[in-house]
């Protein structure tokens, strides 16, 4: 969840160091810090498969909630400085009391001028700042696994759904330095640099269901992570047009789970992303392939795979509606076999703003997981979810 702007200033010389918005002070002035934030409270009716003989909650409650301590400073030279920190609490249902989603998401200072903007600090890759994607007014398919459980059975361990199109998930609010260039003619340049961009996203399901099971490990270990990203923006007689186009790669040796296996260092990752915009409608689509080999004397194993959305939306000052269609396969070679993995979902969603910073919204949604065997109902899961709520910021 990324939080909009609307601040209650604090006056804190001290937090100059944490994060940063647009509050804008004379260079002689101590930074002046902002509070932003905001809370997204979802209720969900669910009609979910039964997996392994277990039962689910047909009714959910998921809270997400974050606030950014944030703020910018132009000094007399021109160069303008933000800080930003920025904190999850009850991120997706996960309170303080596990480490694993809630506390500090986001440290990181940049400093702006001519030149374009150079960032240094826990952030996530530039690719993600610049990646064009289908609109959408309700939960965001990014959050469907939230609602359809990950199968029991029948998928790799160390997997995690990525849920993403854009490089998110391979440098996710970790310590790394990065560069956005000016705009030129409508074109941008991003760069993205991690010396180790630590342990890939936790494989930890957690549902709006009251449901959370630990499926898979999590390995660890990429070095030498970096991206470029080449963006184009514009606008014609009203027609708005984003695009983009990335690649990124990283070496390391990840911790396999499957025994005897010793992992190549080396991976590498493209993606692409188009919206068009007319009028209120927008129609977009993104692409990502990420391949990730893995090998040893007597198998290859390629932890790769490729993820593709799509949508339309229609937005108004006060309401919008939108669908969105998203798909990822996980393809790779086991010692028992050939393998695929696969994740889907529809999303049709819709917004209504009844004061400023304060939506209603709403999806109804289909998620469904297809493990490597789809004969075997351990290995496949679906559901259906009509979720509603509100979504503040402050």
């Amino acid at each position: 969840m990324k939080t909009r702007t609307r601040t209650n200033m604090l006056t804190v010389a001290t937090l100059a160091a944490l994060g940063g918005a647009t509050v804008p002070v004379q260079a002689a002035e101590p930074l002046k810090i902002g509070i932003i934030g905001n809370m997204q409270q979802w209720f969900g009716i669910v009609q979910h498969e039964k997996d392994a003989g277990q039962n689910f909650n047909t009714f959910g409650i998921n809270t997400d909630n974050e606030l950014a301590f944030s703020g910018t400073s132009t000094l007399d030279n021109g160069l303008e400085v933000t800080a930003r920190m920025v904190l999850d609490a009850y991120n997706d249902n996960v309170g303080p009391g596990n480490n694993a989603s809630s506390g500090v998401d986001e440290v990181w200072v940049s400093v702006g001028g001519a030149f374009g903007k150079l960032y240094a600090g826990a952030k996530e890759s530039m690719n993600h700042s610049l990646h064009n994607q289908p609109d959408d007014y309700g939960i965001g398919y990014d959050n469907v696994g939230m609602w359809t459980i990950v199968p029991a059975a029948g998928f790799v361990a160390g997997r995690a759904p990525w849920m993403q199109t854009s490089f998110e998930k391979l440098a996710d609010d970790v310590p790394m330095a990065g560069y956005i260039s000016p705009k030129l003619a409508g074109v941008q340049l991003a760069l993205t640099y991690s010396p180790n961009e630590g342990t890939p996203p936790s494989p930890l399901a957690v549902s709006g269901l009251g449901t959370q099971r630990v499926d898979r490990t999590a390995r660890t270990g990429r070095t030498n992570y970096w991206d470029t990203t080449l963006a184009y923006g514009g606008e014609w007689g009203g027609v708005t047009l984003g695009s983009n186009v990335g690649y990124g790669a990283f070496q390391g040796t990840p911790q396999s789970v499957i025994a005897g296996v010793t992992p190549v260092s080396s991976g590498r990752a493209v993606n692409a992303g188009l919206k068009v915009g007319y009028g209120g409608f927008t129609v977009g689509g993104s692409w990502l392939r990420l391949m990730e080999p893995t090998k040893n004397d007597a198998v290859v194993i390629a932890f790769g795979g490729s993820a593709w959305n799509a949508g339309v939306a229609y937005a108004t000052a006060a309401w919008g509606v939108s669908y969105t269609y998203y798909t990822e396969n996980h393809q790779e070679t086991p010692a028992g076999g050939n393998s695929k993995e696969k994740f889907q979902t529809h999303l049709i969603s819709g917004k209504y703003s009844i004061g400023p910073g304060v939506d209603l919204k709403s999806s109804f949604l289909h998620g469904k997981f297809n493990g490597r065997d789809r004969s075997d109902d351990t290995h496949n899961t679906w559901a259906y979810a009509l979720v509603s709520g509100i979504d503040v910021s402050f």
